[in-house]
């Protein structure tokens, strides 16, 4: 049978509420090796200078394909956890949370976006890179990749054989400026 992805049902990127996180405590579980709990999710959720949003399957109240946590403290931000479900990777979610993100942070003021990623996530190099993130360093040996492992058989990633003695990849550091308009002031200068 041939995929079809344009039969899929559209997705509704809206704000994270408290109430969210055993949803995506799910979601999170099942792309992480080391998936968040709910009361993880529950705390950051509760805390002001959280900023998530998620995608929402239309029609399902509570279940989401995917979604992104990020924190925003003194005029700067970073990724906390972004993820999209197996059966909607490859279709522009991912992109589309990410500059939902962006948007929302501009109209905020935020000067700079952070993020690490593992080095073998291609899709998600492509992705940061695409929009114009830029390396900025790299954390030696910082991810175990049973999570990669996971993610690509779609098992729970507790679930993967030898999850835990699989050999550990570089996180590479990205950071996106995001540049904000003159002010009146100094255009008049």
């Amino acid at each position: 049978m041939r995929y079809l992805p344009f039969l899929r049902r559209p997705a509704l990127i809206v704000p994270l509420l408290p109430e969210d996180a055993p949803a995506l405590h799910h979601l999170h579980e099942q792309a992480f090796y080391h998936g968040w709990g709910a009361a993880a999710f529950q705390n950051f959720l509760n805390d002001s200078r959280i900023i998530g949003f998620g995608s929402r399957i239309a029609g399902e109240k509570r279940r989401f394909s995917g979604f992104i946590l990020a924190r925003s403290v003194c005029g700067e931000a970073e990724i906390l956890t972004f993820a999209v479900t197996r059966e909607y990777r490859r279709l522009g979610l991912g992109r589309a949370l990410l500059e939902h993100l962006l948007r929302f942070l501009y109209q905020e003021r935020v000067r700079a976006l952070f993020l690490e990623a593992d080095e073998q996530n291609a899709p998600a190099l492509a992705l940061y890179r695409a929009l114009g993130f830029q390396e900025t360093g790299r954390r030696k040996a910082y991810y175990n990749n049973a999570s990669a492992a996971a993610a690509e058989t779609g098992k729970t990633a507790g679930t993967v054989p030898g999850g835990d003695n699989i050999k550990r990849s570089d996180a590479i550091l990205f950071e996106y400026r995001l540049k904000q308009p003159a002010s009146r002031s100094s255009q008049n200068r």
